[in-house]
Protein backbone atom coordinates (compact mmCIF):
# COMPACT_ATOMS: atom_id res chain seq x y z
CA UNK A 1 0.00 0.00 0.00
CA UNK A 2 1.41 3.43 -0.87
CA UNK A 3 0.73 6.28 1.65
CA UNK A 4 0.45 9.89 0.32
CA UNK A 5 3.95 11.90 1.65
CA UNK A 6 2.21 14.93 1.82
CA UNK A 7 -0.44 13.41 4.43
CA UNK A 8 2.75 14.75 7.23
CA UNK A 9 2.88 18.29 8.51
CA UNK A 10 5.47 19.41 6.24
CA UNK A 11 4.90 19.17 2.77
CA UNK A 12 7.30 16.87 0.79
CA UNK A 13 9.93 18.81 -0.88
CA UNK A 14 9.53 19.32 -4.66
CA UNK A 15 11.84 17.87 -7.15
CA UNK A 16 12.18 18.30 -10.92
CA UNK A 17 9.64 16.58 -13.11
CA UNK A 18 10.39 13.13 -13.09
CA UNK A 19 9.83 10.82 -16.53
CA UNK A 20 9.94 7.14 -16.85
CA UNK A 21 9.64 5.13 -20.45
CA UNK A 22 6.67 2.32 -20.98
CA UNK A 23 7.24 0.54 -24.05
CA UNK A 24 8.01 3.64 -26.26
CA UNK A 25 5.68 5.99 -23.97
CA UNK A 26 7.59 8.85 -21.82
CA UNK A 27 5.44 9.41 -18.82
CA UNK A 28 6.43 13.00 -16.69
CA UNK A 29 5.23 12.91 -13.34
CA UNK A 30 5.50 15.52 -10.17
CA UNK A 31 8.34 14.31 -8.30
CA UNK A 32 9.43 14.84 -4.60
CA UNK A 33 11.29 13.61 -1.89
CA UNK A 34 9.15 11.57 1.00
CA UNK A 35 9.68 12.10 4.46
CA UNK A 36 12.60 10.03 5.53
CA UNK A 37 14.20 12.44 2.85
CA UNK A 38 15.96 9.52 0.65
CA UNK A 39 12.99 8.02 -1.55
CA UNK A 40 11.29 9.58 -4.26
CA UNK A 41 7.79 9.27 -4.64
CA UNK A 42 5.72 10.73 -7.64
CA UNK A 43 1.97 11.89 -8.20
CA UNK A 44 0.01 9.62 -10.47
CA UNK A 45 -3.21 11.75 -11.37
CA UNK A 46 -6.15 11.24 -13.76
CA UNK A 47 -4.08 13.20 -16.28
CA UNK A 48 -1.67 9.75 -16.90
CA UNK A 49 -4.41 7.68 -17.12
CA UNK A 50 -4.36 8.91 -21.07
CA UNK A 51 -0.98 7.15 -21.72
CA UNK A 52 -2.51 3.23 -21.20
CA UNK A 53 -2.71 1.53 -24.12
CA UNK A 54 -4.50 -1.90 -24.85
CA UNK A 55 -2.21 -4.33 -24.91
CA UNK A 56 -0.10 -3.51 -22.41
CA UNK A 57 0.98 -6.09 -19.62
CA UNK A 58 0.47 -5.70 -15.84
CA UNK A 59 3.72 -4.38 -15.40
CA UNK A 60 3.68 -1.54 -17.42
CA UNK A 61 0.58 -0.86 -15.76
CA UNK A 62 2.34 -1.17 -12.60
CA UNK A 63 5.10 1.39 -13.87
CA UNK A 64 2.50 3.94 -15.12
CA UNK A 65 -0.54 3.57 -12.54
CA UNK A 66 1.07 1.81 -9.10
CA UNK A 67 -0.47 -1.22 -8.10
CA UNK A 68 -4.55 -0.87 -7.65
CA UNK A 69 -6.45 -1.05 -4.33
CA UNK A 70 -7.84 -4.64 -5.72
CA UNK A 71 -7.99 -7.04 -8.38
CA UNK A 72 -11.51 -8.63 -9.11
CA UNK A 73 -11.95 -11.36 -11.13
CA UNK A 74 -15.17 -11.43 -13.77
CA UNK A 75 -17.12 -12.36 -16.56
CA UNK A 76 -16.80 -10.52 -19.64
CA UNK A 77 -19.88 -9.75 -21.43
CA UNK A 78 -19.18 -12.31 -23.92
CA UNK A 79 -18.74 -14.57 -21.23
CA UNK A 80 -14.87 -14.69 -21.13
CA UNK A 81 -12.61 -14.63 -17.80
CA UNK A 82 -11.49 -11.42 -17.20
CA UNK A 83 -9.39 -9.26 -13.88
CA UNK A 84 -10.52 -5.95 -13.33
CA UNK A 85 -8.09 -4.08 -11.46
CA UNK A 86 -9.78 -1.30 -9.48
CA UNK A 87 -7.92 2.14 -8.20
CA UNK A 88 -9.42 4.50 -6.02
CA UNK A 89 -8.00 6.91 -3.37
CA UNK A 90 -9.26 9.40 -1.02
CA UNK A 91 -8.88 11.32 2.75
CA UNK A 92 -11.05 10.34 5.30
CA UNK A 93 -13.04 8.14 2.91
CA UNK A 94 -14.03 10.15 0.53
CA UNK A 95 -13.15 9.03 -3.01
CA UNK A 96 -11.15 11.38 -4.75
CA UNK A 97 -11.95 9.43 -7.91
CA UNK A 98 -12.00 5.91 -9.15
CA UNK A 99 -10.39 3.87 -12.21
CA UNK A 100 -10.53 0.30 -13.43
CA UNK A 101 -8.53 -1.46 -16.10
CA UNK A 102 -9.74 -4.79 -17.04
CA UNK A 103 -7.33 -7.74 -18.11
CA UNK A 104 -7.86 -10.68 -20.16
CA UNK A 105 -4.63 -12.85 -20.54
CA UNK A 106 -2.75 -10.76 -18.62
CA UNK A 107 -3.22 -8.01 -21.12
CA UNK A 108 -4.93 -4.60 -21.24
CA UNK A 109 -8.21 -4.91 -22.76
CA UNK A 110 -10.30 -2.06 -21.57
CA UNK A 111 -9.94 1.23 -18.57
CA UNK A 112 -12.07 3.65 -17.56
CA UNK A 113 -10.22 6.59 -15.75
CA UNK A 114 -11.13 7.99 -12.83
CA UNK A 115 -12.91 11.22 -12.19
CA UNK A 116 -11.03 14.73 -12.93
CA UNK A 117 -9.27 15.45 -9.44
CA UNK A 118 -8.21 11.88 -9.19
CA UNK A 119 -4.56 12.02 -7.77
CA UNK A 120 -1.79 9.52 -5.52
CA UNK A 121 1.33 9.81 -4.63
CA UNK A 122 3.55 6.56 -4.96
CA UNK A 123 6.98 5.87 -4.20
CA UNK A 124 8.89 5.76 -7.44
CA UNK A 125 10.13 2.42 -7.55
CA UNK A 126 10.44 2.18 -12.01
CA UNK A 127 11.32 -1.28 -13.37
CA UNK A 128 12.99 -1.35 -16.57
CA UNK A 129 11.66 -0.79 -20.01
CA UNK A 130 8.72 -3.45 -20.93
Amino acid sequence: MTTDPSASAERPSPLAPLSITIGEVVVSFEAAHGRDGKSVWRKVGTEHWRYLRPGWTEDQVRQLLGGPVSVRPTKSPTGEAVSVWHYSRGVFGVSSGKGTVTFKDGKVVGFAAPALGYAQWMVNTPTPEA
